[in-house]
Formats: C-alpha cells, sequence, structure tokens
C-alpha cells in the first residue's frame, strides 16, 4: 500500500483529499494533521510514502517541516495552498507538484498518478540491487514484472543493467563508467557511441559527447550562453555540448507541447 499523511488545518480541504483517495484502492491514510508541530512529529514516526502538505500551517509551516526533515528520508510531496506565490519555493524542495486550493479532482489525483509512476520506478531501480533472478512486489501489492535492462559488457561477461537503476554515463576515453542510483560505478569495456543505440532514446539524452543522461533523474535545465547546464537530481552538474543543444531545444519543444495538452 502506499501511506499517505496529510498536513492541512482546513478541514473543507482534508474532506476533499479523503473523498478524493476514497476509491484508489492502493491509498492508505495513515494520518491527518492540522498543525506544523504534529506533523512533523508524524513524518518521523510514520514515514510515509506520499505527504500532502499545506505551505502555511499552525505553529510551524510547511517548508519548516521540510527543512527540519532533511536529513531523513523523504516521502514525495504534494504542495498545496491557498495562494500560488510559494510555488517556485515549493519546487526548490523537489516538490512533486503544487496544487492550489480549492482543489479539483481531476488535477489532484493527476498529481497522485505522478508520484505513482515515481514509486514504480523507484521499484524498478531497487529490481536490480536486490537481485536480477527475483520479482519485485510493486506498492500496490502486485507482482512487478522485470524491470527493463540493456545488455552491457563489463570485463568477460555481458551484464543486463536496469535502465531505471542508471542515473548517468560517462565516457572514459573509449570505455565508460555508469553512475548508477545505488551509488556505485560501473565500468564498462563499450564505447559511449555502442551504448547510445542500445538506450531507449524516449528515456535517455545524450546531452555531451561524452555523457549520456537518464531523463528521469535531471532535476533542471538552465540555459549558458548558447549552451546548457544540466542539473542532476543528486546534485551533480553538466554542461551540454553545443553540438548536442539543438538535441535538447527539440526535447524543450516536445516537452512544451505535452504540457499545453495536459
Amino acid at each position: 500500500m502506499i501511506r499517505v499523511l496529510i498536513a492541512d488545518d482546513d478541514v473543507y480541504s482534508r474532506n476533499n483529499i479523503r473523498n478524493y483517495l476514497h476509491g484508489e484502492r492502493d491509498i492508505n491514510i495513515i494520518a491527518e494533521c492540522e498543525d506544523g508541530i504534529n506533523a512533523s512529529e508524524k513524518l518521523a514516526i510514520l514515514e510515509p510514502n506520499i505527504l500532502i502538505l499545506d505551505t502555511e500551517l499552525p505553529k510551524i509551516s510547511g517548508f519548516e517541516i521540510l527543512e527540519s526533515a532533511r536529513r531523513m528520508r523523504m516521502p514525495y510531496v504534494i504542495f498545496i495552498s491557498s495562494y500560488d506565490k510559494y510555488a517556485l519555493r515549493a519546487f526548490e524542495f523537489n516538490a512533486i507538484d503544487y496544487l492550489v486550493k480549492p482543489l479539483e479532482k481531476r488535477r489532484f489525483l493527476d498529481a497522485i498518478l505522478k508520484v505513482r509512476r515515481y514509486i514504480e520506478r523507484d521499484m524498478r531501480a531497487e529490481y536490480h540491487a536486490i537481485s536480477p533472478n527475483k520479482s519485485v512486489s510493486n506498492p500496490t501489492g502486485s507482482i512487478h514484472p522485470m524491470a527493463e535492462r540493456v545488455p552491457v559488457k563489463i570485463g568477460r561477461r555481458i551484464n543486463l543493467l536496469s535502465t531505471s537503476a542508471i542515473r548517468y554515463i560517462v565516457a572514459d576515453r573509449d570505455s565508460t563508467n555508469f553512475h548508477m542510483v545505488t551509488g556505485e560505478t560501473i565500468h564498462s569495456s563499450e564505447r559511449i557511441s555502442q551504448l547510445e543505440t542500445k538506450l531507449p532514446a524516449d528515456r535517455f539524452q545524450r546531452i555531451h559527447r561524452s555523457i549520456i543522461a537518464n531523463l528521469e533523474f535531471i532535476r533542471e535545465i538552465r540555459p549558458k550562453k548558447g549552451s546548457y547546464e544540466v542539473v542532476i537530481n543528486n546534485g551533480e552538474n553538466f554542461m551540454s555540448g553545443h553540438i548536442y543543444k539543438r538535441e535538447l531545444d527539440t526535447l524543450f519543444t516536445f516537452w512544451n507541447k505535452r504540457l499545453n495538452a495536459a
């Protein structure tokens, strides 16, 4: 089950959230909090998968809760607020979404669906770390299918790496280093150009002649004088090559079309 903690002092808003989640069989509301101190305590004790968090709470704010919890294993956060002025700050805390009250059901459930996809991605990333020969139960209680994997030459063997566990790949002369979500680095004797043809094009982007990034783990892309600075979700950043700026421009156009169509 996906464990949800609601922190909101607005009774009407909490009732709406509860009603919207009523038909979601994989969702378990583990607690509801009306002030920031209670929410902070429940967050530490209950360890939810999702935190639905009001920006303005009695005693301490939603942002202060997250500031004090930085050393904890954080849940995915959906901010809710009566104002849109806090949106930028919310996304600085890596919020999955920011919803303005009164909450609209379809928009709210879209945010929940987005978090589900991230949780499923996390389960796929753990798949390879646990065992390549075992299935992993997903948060909904069903057996998760084998994660999508790519064959990679490592030493004299061919290993199947989970694509969801690859954060980015860096060329090292005629070989490559896979930087994984687990923190480990896996060395391969294959060239980056060989690997580029194996990886799913809708999930991996070559941002430099020596770097391929998993789009799932790109946190931010900043324009920088004819190029782009690409920020990965672990805080590392890379400058795109001028040759690949056009490809990133195309990617931006695609993303904007999807956002406008939503």
